[in-house]
């Protein structure tokens, strides 16, 4: 599978930056298997506290991608939530 990137910077509608690239993902993995773990806290005034984690599994490359400089590469993210949930009548 091949995607073409074509992407415009402009000021003042003056177009200063124009790109046109074309990516080859044949050896990146289409699927991926994770998983998530996470913490929260919810006060009683309303306020909202989380703590995530995603992690995956599954490599993100296939071997021989760009020279295997992505080796083992992963997807993985720490997510950090703040809220307030309104009371309601």
């Amino acid at each position: 599978m091949k995607v073409k990137d074509e992407s415009e910077r402009t000021t003042n509608s003056t177009v200063f930056s124009k790109v046109q690239s074309e990516q080859n993902l044949d050896e990146v993995n289409r699927n991926e298997i994770g998983y998530a773990a996470g913490l929260g806290y919810q006060s009683d005034a309303g306020l909202l506290i989380g703590l995530r984690y995603n992690g995956s599994f599954t490599d993100f490359a296939k071997a021989g991608y760009r020279d295997d400089e992505l080796r083992n590469a992963r997807n993985q993210v720490f997510q950090v939530s703040l809220g307030y949930l309104i009371p309601s009548r």
